[in-house]
């Protein structure tokens, strides 16, 4: 930045900025390397407990790894039918706050 005098700063300071999970609505687990699997969005994140049941109350997924890559419409290495899933989601972000989600998300093919 050169201000009216032609004098140049070069200070600056990088400020992190954290922000809560967000799950999307539904998901296409179809192999077509788009939006195939299911993950908190957001990142940051210093702890995660995500879990995703199926109608019948099962766990059907749960991780508590930050780094997962999500849920890949799988069960049992079986694909799971088309239909709504039920999601809980315990996140810490790196400022401390701790966030708690759940809703529902669509698998479609």
């Amino acid at each position: 930045m050169t201000d009216e005098l032609g004098c140049k700063d070069t200070a600056y300071k990088i400020v992190p900025i954290y922000h809560g999970p967000l799950v999307p609505t539904a998901f296409s687990p179809n192999g077509d390397s788009n939006n195939d699997l299911l993950m908190l969005l957001g990142g940051n994140f210093s702890e995660i407990d995500f879990t995703i049941y199926n109608n019948w109350g099962e766990i059907i997924f749960a991780t508590t790894e930050v780094d997962s890559p999500g849920w890949d419409g799988t069960y049992k290495g079986e694909p799971q039918p088309l239909g709504v899933y039920v999601y809980v989601a315990k996140v810490k972000t790196y400022d401390g706050v701790e966030h708690v989600l759940s809703g529902d998300v669509s698998l479609i093919r």
